[in-house]
Order: C-alpha cells, then sequence, then structure tokens
C-alpha cells in the first residue's frame, strides 16, 4: 500500500467515524478485506488494470 492509499484510507476512517458509521447498527465498516464470503469471491476475481 503507498503512502496517499494510506493518507486516504485515515481521511476516509475519520470521516466515517465523525459520522458515526463505525456505531450504526445499520451498517458495518470493513476495512481492505471483507467478512462477507459473496463479496470475497467477487473480488478474488477483480482486476484493477482489466
Amino acid at each position: 500500500m503507498s503512502k496517499n492509499e494510506r493518507i486516504t484510507g485515515n481521511l476516509v476512517r475519520d470521516i466515517l467515524r465523525d459520522l458515526n458509521y463505525y456505531e450504526n447498527n445499520e451498517s458495518s465498516v470493513e476495512e481492505q478485506t471483507s467478512q462477507i464470503e459473496e463479496v470475497k469471491k467477487l473480488l478474488k476475481g477483480a482486476s484493477k488494470t482489466g
């Protein structure tokens, strides 16, 4: 992960925390990987270049 990606990730995390997304039971915030099997399966074959 590049420095810019880490900076962006931190900014997004702070904004979501300020908006109480981490406390909200209606949504879940997952960083970098998902615990949802269908999402894992879809991302496994995904490509940034294709």
